[in-house]
């Protein structure tokens, strides 16, 4: 999804909230209590960004529902 911007602006932005994600996941992690298939998740959305299909990649994001 990152390759396909051609905009170092953009990357550059991408990288610092990558960054920054990755220095709060294991907090998160452990603070968790869902049992959750995060991988499966992570697919879905995804999948959904790289078919175009915004509102149920928005979807995906914001409410963590089951795939269509």
């Amino acid at each position: 999804m990152v390759a396909a911007r051609d905009s170092p602006w953009l990357l550059r932005i991408r990288e610092q909230l990558f960054l920054q994600g990755e220095r709060y996941r294991p907090i998160n992690i452990r603070m968790s209590s869902d049992d959750r298939d995060l991988r499966g998740e992570h697919s879905q959305h995804a999948e959904a960004v790289l078919s175009r299909d915004v509102s149920l990649a928005t979807e995906r994001m914001t409410n963590r529902l089951p795939p269509h």
